[in-house]
């Protein structure tokens, strides 16, 4: 099967009007982005067989969209959501980030939702479009709601046995823990009331998921949440049967009743537990549940898609599609005029949201909480420039800091030595994902090395790229000890550690102490008495799958513990995006508590004559080895919980420790920053965090100097990059996961309008089945088209160019049979057809067989003349020099390529900013024969 798409490289739509960053006006037509390019550098795959397969599914589909921070997850979910509302099938886009945008992204306010669905009111989707913003306060509530059967007077009560007794089990404070719950579990559960309430309402939920690494813990809270479920339930049951054993010493008659009481309170908790264990099926679902990856073409971003990718393939999570946002093509298509209005439009636009930024901090920085918290002085702006390198190694992010920060007055506090001060120095960098937290917080980290201090870089991200922007294999866990060399303005005295924390190892060791604790493993062995020795395997086993992100702040807490002994003058953090940022401060105080209620278990269960005798069958040397091991236990995870209150104390100290937020100047990445700012000053009285910078990445300059540098930077490593990861992703085993890309636009998509316009690049609404339509498209281009135009036919070898080709001619002739063949060998092929009495010329040119190499080859050709007087069609155009490229202004490019593994063809039209073929594509669509065909092309400012 062939498959073609037409889609021009702009993108021009019919709105009701778009005034400045995306607000609805008076009906106009007006443009929406303008991208910098149009070519396609690669292989490209529409999203059309994915999108065709869910319309046409009977069952409900869910699609998550992920990926690296900021590279535009929620508006390629968005977007989709909307082309789905309008393929008329009932949509609901939900966001899970706790950093929310989704609202940002669609111009509506969600939040008076409360986490139920709001209609979108555009006339675009007709109601069938709906959003919602999850609210985890509200989950909580009926998490915590559902947990009450384990109250210990109502268990005491229905199992007709005394409330110290269950104390003494501990189940007071298990109860407790339940109560408060970990962080993550809210937005888990809210999402599966969305999706299970409404299992009926909704032909397709599209999912915004929250940055890489918390994504991944999101899709494996079900497990860890059913397993919990599953196991208080089993312990409810052990209670019960145990209800017995004792009436039968008590001579209760109402045994029974007292069970039934307790069966119908678990009834609430067993729903829960179905709820969530369905939400885990339809996770693994591959008929129903698809997970989109969303990148952008930097080295970076790509080999955090490459390790998600693993990940979710893995999970038995299916992976049919990675869209490559923020695209540009190669310098054949680029206008010095069309380049400089895509970057003063880019530019004006950073500069509004800088100005708003500054305003956000004023207002805090004069605020009495800010001013009563450390040091008063006013919150400082630092702006880095747009680099036209991808910032990769320590030298390169040396050049940075030293650029930036060695001599900026407002970093100069930080390079006090420990001698001068009883705790080192902790900055913590944050903020909206994909804005660089990673290059500004080893940028800064070096940048102080240099001098003269000792600093240890930090990741806590789970989704790691530390090693990957300082170019060094940190995988391992240890503190890495990192050579200077190189950097500049280094004199030999300061030194750098970089650590990627290993959660693993620090979880494994952490639930080594918790087995001991409540004996299991090897002490289990000698407790082994029925009733009641079931019944606390039960209370154990709860603790086999600790809470996401248990691991990471137990692994932080033993890094900062073993930092804080006076080897390192500072420690830089480089944090996971904004919303899990926030919850990782707040973890160690829940991770604490958890500990105290273990220690508190282990504790009871000792000191309670009673149950000690039911667990160990004697009071003889049994309970003895019991209390030994639980003692030693008790003292290490005491050990653990100073750690923990060790590091809650480190991030509240506003003397040591200071948060930096980094952001870049677009209105979503200002407005989440400006919430992070709000939320670390003002949200908890008991857990403020000092932000004393906050730095805006990527500013274009104001004298545009680095315009062509901006867009030669982004061809080159993009075409690499991308490259790289289409390599990556034909090498893994099973169903093929295919590249889409998105253009880069010069304005954030905002509102239905925006979104569809963004969305209609990904889908490709229209199918040839046979080699001889191929035929009818050329010939249907072929009517559109008159001397002087140039049609530059690139591919693969054998995708049909020839084809299109033959179609083309034989319309422009007027015959329908006569042989059109490849001049590979003759190199030209000429065709005279008249045209309102006359006589045109088309050339058909092969340039297969040249190097492109010299210019000499091209001589027979007579290029000068042919671009001047006819219509050319060029098959390998690559093969022409610089000089010989023919002008833009009447200039179509067609790529056709295979896609892998299949029969398929593509087929992608685009056009230069300056080419006629802008406005003529748009005739395509009204000609009949492709009526359903969307084509985007620009709308230059002139009509």
């Amino acid at each position: 099967m062939y498959s073609i798409g037409l889609f021009g490289a702009l993108i021009s739509v019919l709105l009701q009007g778009v005034d400045g960053f995306g607000q609805l006006s008076a009906p106009r037509a007006t443009k929406l982005g303008t991208v910098s390019t149009t070519d396609q550098v690669t292989r490209l795959h529409s999203l059309k067989s994915f999108v065709d397969d869910i319309a046409q599914s009977k069952k409900q589909r869910i699609v998550f969209c992920g990926g690296k921070g900021g590279v535009g997850k929620t508006t390629i979910s968005s977007s989709l959501a909307v082309h789905f509302a309008l393929m008329d099938l009932n949509v609901l886009v939900v966001s899970t980030d706790p950093a929310h945008s989704l609202g940002d992204a669609l111009d509506e306010d969600l939040r008076r939702g409360r986490g139920e669905p709001v209609v979108m009111m555009d006339p675009l989707t007709g109601g069938r479009l709906k959003a919602a913003e999850v609210d985890t306060d509200e989950a909580l509530s009926q998490f915590q709601e559902s947990l009450a059967a384990f109250d210990v007077g109502k268990l005491a009560d229905a199992l007709g046995v005394s409330e110290e007794l269950l104390v003494g089990l501990g189940l007071q404070e298990f109860s407790g823990l339940l109560k408060d719950p970990p962080p993550g579990l809210d937005e888990l559960v809210a999402l599966g009331n969305v999706m299970d309430e409404r299992s009926n309402e909704f032909d397709v939920i599209v999912v915004d998921t929250a940055p890489t690494g918390h994504t991944l813990r999101l899709l494996a809270l079900p497990q860890f949440l059913d397993g919990l479920l599953g196991k208080l339930i089993k312990l409810r049951v052990q209670l019960s049967g145990l209800t017995s054993t004792l009436k039968s010493f008590l001579g209760d008659s109402g045994a029974k009743e007292r069970v039934e009481t307790l069966d119908k309170a678990m009834q609430q908790l067993e729903k829960f537990k179905m709820k969530m264990s369905r939400m885990e099926e339809r996770l693994r679902d591959h008929e129903t549940t698809s997970f989109l990856v969303v990148t952008v073409p930097t080295t970076l971003a790509v080999k955090e898609s490459q390790r998600l990718v693993s990940q979710l393939k893995s999970q038995g999570i299916q992976v049919p599609a990675i869209v490559v946002n923020q695209c540009v093509g190669t310098d054949n298509d680029s206008s010095s005029e069309a380049i400089s209005q895509y970057y003063n439009r880019r530019k004006d636009g950073q500069q509004r949201w800088v100005r708003e930024l500054e305003g956000a901090l004023d207002e805090v920085s004069g605020s009495r909480e800010f001013r009563s918290n450390g040091d008063p002085a006013p919150i400082a702006l630092t702006t880095l420039p747009f680099f036209d390198v991808e910032l990769v190694g320590i030298p390169a992010l040396g050049y940075v800091g030293s650029q930036h920060f060695s001599r900026n007055p407002n970093f100069q506090h930080l390079k006090a030595k420990m001698e001068d001060r009883s705790d080192p120095k902790v900055v913590i960098c944050g903020g909206k994902g994909g804005v660089g937290k990673t290059t500004i917080s080893s940028s800064l980290g070096v940048s102080l090395a240099t001098e003269g201090l000792n600093v240890a870089i930090v990741s806590t991200d789970p989704a790691h790229s530390l090693g990957d922007a300082i170019d060094v294999d940190v995988s391992g866990g240890d503190m890495i000890k990192c050579s200077l060399a190189g950097v500049p303005g280094f004199v030999g005295e300061g030194s750098l550690s970089v650590m990627e924390i290993d959660p693993a190892s620090a979880l494994s060791d952490f639930k080594s102490v918790v087995n001991q604790a409540l004996g299991k493993g090897e002490y289990a062995s000698s407790l082994d008495t029925p009733d009641f020795r079931k019944a606390l395997q039960g209370i154990e086993n709860v603790f086999d799958t600790l809470p996401a992100g248990t691991d990471e702040v137990v692994a932080l807490a033993k890094v900062v513990s073993l930092i804080r002994n006076g080897a390192y003058d500072c420690i830089v953090l480089d944090t996971a995006p904004t919303g899990h940022t926030l919850r990782m401060l707040r973890t160690p105080n829940f991770i604490g508590d958890l500990i105290d209620r273990l220690v508190t278990i282990s504790s009871k269960i000792n000191a309670n004559p009673a149950v000690k005798m039911l667990l160990a069958g004697t009071t003889g040397s049994n309970a003895v080895e019991l209390e030994s091991v639980a003692t030693k236990a008790k003292s290490q995870l005491l050990s653990f919980q100073m750690q923990m209150y060790d590091l809650e104390d480190l991030f509240a100290n506003a003397e040591s420790t200071e948060f930096v937020i980094v952001t870049v100047a677009t209105e979503l990445a200002v407005r989440e920053s400006a919430r992070l700012l709000n939320e670390l000053t003002f949200a908890d009285p008991e857990m403020q965090v000092k932000v004393r910078n906050v730095v805006v990445n990527q500013v274009l300059k104001d004298d545009g100097s680095d315009t062509r540098a901006f867009f030669s930077h982004m061809r080159g490593t993009q075409s690499k990059a991308i490259e790289e990861l289409e390599s990556y992703l034909s090498s893994i085993p099973g169903k093929a996961t295919n590249v889409s890309k998105i253009q880069l636009l010069d304005t954030e998509p905002r509102g239905v309008f925006g979104l569809k316009a963004v969305g209609e690049e990904l889908f490709i609404p229209y199918c040839i089945t046979d080699p001889s339509t191929c035929e009818e498209i050329g010939a249907l281009i072929s009517a559109f088209a008159a001397p002087p135009d140039v049609l530059l036919l690139d591919g693969d070898l054998g995708a049909g160019k020839t084809t299109f080709s033959r179609g083309f001619i034989r319309n422009k002739l007027g015959v329908k049979n006569e042989a059109i063949t490849s001049p590979t060998y003759l190199l030209s092929n000429a065709y005279s057809y008249k045209s309102k009495e006359t006589v045109h010329e088309i050339r058909h040119m092969d340039l297969y067989r040249l190097s492109g190499s010299h210019s000499d080859e091209f001589s027979p050709l007579d290029l000068n003349f042919v671009f001047s007087k006819c219509i050319s069609l060029i098959e390998w155009p690559s093969r022409l020099p610089k000089e010989l490229q023919p002008p833009s202004k009447c200039r179509l490019n067609i790529n056709m390529s295979i896609i892998p593994s299949t029969e398929e063809r593509e087929m992608v039209l685009s056009a230069p900013l300056e080419s006629t073929w802008c406005d003529r594509l748009r005739n395509v669509v009204g000609d009949g024969f492709v009526d359903d065909l969307l084509l985007h092309c620009t709308d230059r400012g002139n009509k």
